[in-house]
């Protein structure tokens, strides 16, 4: 390509056209955002909705330090579990994917103060630290790396206990307290106007939920999504999440 056009490619041009552009609300950035979802669709013949996160098939032309060196934020903890799960998946896994577009269209219908909560549904016990490792791998899509709701139970455990909580950890007591019976009472009514509206895959084929802000301890999924659809008019209008 250089050897045939070395004039173009060793020259700047600055073209201008006589007539303003036709289509409005165009922007250079916007122009080649389609352009490149177009050749990796159709030239590629690659799935937005499969992007690759970790495995032996995954490869960024990265090492491990300089990939580690890359990631502008996160703890000594979150660092270290982040470069010691990549190996981990490299050897464990052929192929991590995500839905890209999905976490995309979530963000995109969020307000801008946002907070997102992912609520792993545990179809593999991978899923919560896949959705830390991909929120410190992907900084782009604009979801900080999340605090993890975890039992009780691993804080006793010796070093392991105090490195989850370096790495933004916290832990809960589970099956403590006495049962509200309006709030179960609520909770069927809001199951049946309010079935799961979001949903998204995430990655191994897992089926996350996400979006969903708890306001106490006792309150399920299903009461905050009633509530949310309530108040927020994004989501009100969206419907679904991904």
């Amino acid at each position: 390509m250089n050897s045939v056009f070395e004039y173009f490619t060793h020259h700047t041009f600055d073209f201008r056209s006589r007539r303003a552009p036709a289509l409005e609300g165009y922007t250079p950035e916007a122009y080649l955002d389609v352009v490149n979802r177009g050749m990796y669709r159709h030239l590629l013949r690659l799935d937005e909705t499969q992007v690759t996160l970790a495995g032996k098939a995954h490869d960024d032309a990265r090492g491990d330090l300089e990939w580690l060196r890359e990631k502008p934020h996160g703890t000594w903890a979150i660092r270290a579990l982040g470069i010691a799960l990549r190996k981990t998946l490299r050897r464990c896994t052929s192929k991590v994917t995500f839905d890209r577009t999905s976490f995309e269209r979530a963000v995109d219908a969020a307000p801008a103060d946002a907070l997102f909560i992912l609520a792993p549904s545990h179809r593999s016990y991978l899923d919560f630290l896949l959705s830390s490792y991909l929120c410190f791998q992907h900084p782009e899509l604009g979801i900080p790396v999340p605090h993890i709701a975890a039992a009780e139970e691993f804080s006793r455990i010796p070093f392991v206990g105090h490195v989850l909580q370096q790495a933004q950890a916290f832990y809960i007591r589970r099956g403590v307290g006495k049962e509200v019976p309006e709030v179960n009472q609520r909770r069927i009514a809001s199951s049946r106007c309010c079935p799961s509206p979001f949903r998204m895959t995430v990655s191994l084929r897992s089926h996350q939920e996400l979006g969903y802000t708890a306001r106490s301890p006792r309150q399920t999924l299903v009461e905050t999504v009633t509530w949310l659809r309530a108040h927020h008019p994004a989501l009100r209008a969206s419907g679904r999440l991904g």
